[in-house]
């Protein structure tokens, strides 16, 4: 079904948040899809695990397991660079899912972020 969406981050080293962008969005139960920009695609699957994908000129794979480490990839015209994620926190309701997670590269924190995308159906 057709909805709105709003996605925020919080960068929580930093403490910074932001709206990344408000737009229209797929929902089909676990998989939310969404234009980022004409040439940018996202989605966002919600099971047993939590999968974040980007299909753009940098496109991402991010695994989050709960209570294990996972692993994002990052694939440009450079190759492809993989990390190991930790998640640390997730919500998943009628109106909002988010995901709290870091990205570690060498064992050290090199990402930890708060996305959130705010559901609500399309007027």
């Amino acid at each position: 079904m057709k909805v709105r969406l709003r996605m925020i981050r919080i960068d929580m080293l930093t403490g910074e948040e932001e709206t990344l962008l408000e737009t229209e969005a797929l929902l089909n139960r676990d998989r939310l899809l969404y234009r980022e920009s004409e040439t940018a695609r996202q989605s966002v699957f919600f099971g047993e695990n939590i999968i974040l994908e980007r299909h753009a000129d940098v496109s991402s794979r991010t695994v989050l397991i709960p209570y294990r480490d996972g692993t994002a990839e990052v694939t440009s015209e450079y190759g492809t660079m993989e990390m190991k994620t930790r998640l640390l926190a997730f919500h998943k309701d009628q109106f909002e899912w988010s995901v709290e997670y870091q990205v570690l590269v060498q064992d050290e924190i090199s990402l930890h972020q708060k996305l959130i995308w705010r559901i609500s159906p399309e007027n």
